[in-house]
């Protein structure tokens, strides 16, 4: 059995946010990915980025525009 981490889930209500999310961690260099929406967010478009907890605490202010966008931030074991 794997291991299991903690991370950061933003979950999105449409599709395109979620996408624009992706492309926001991409330019700004920020480790964001882009997964199907786990189960106990069961809610928005199916999608959901995933950050690594410790990546998401030391950069928190850089997170904000996708925050303000996202419908939930949850910290999920994966």
């Amino acid at each position: 059995m794997l291991p299991k981490h903690c991370y950061y889930v933003f979950r999105f209500r449409r599709t395109i946010d979620a996408l624009a999310a992706e492309h926001y961690c991409k330019i700004h260099q920020l480790p964001g990915r882009l997964i199907p929406l786990p189960r106990e967010l069961s809610e928005g478009c199916g999608l959901a980025l995933r950050v690594p907890e410790k990546d998401y605490l030391q950069t928190k202010a850089a997170w904000q525009p996708i925050s303000q966008k996202a419908e939930c931030v949850a910290r999920l074991l994966l």
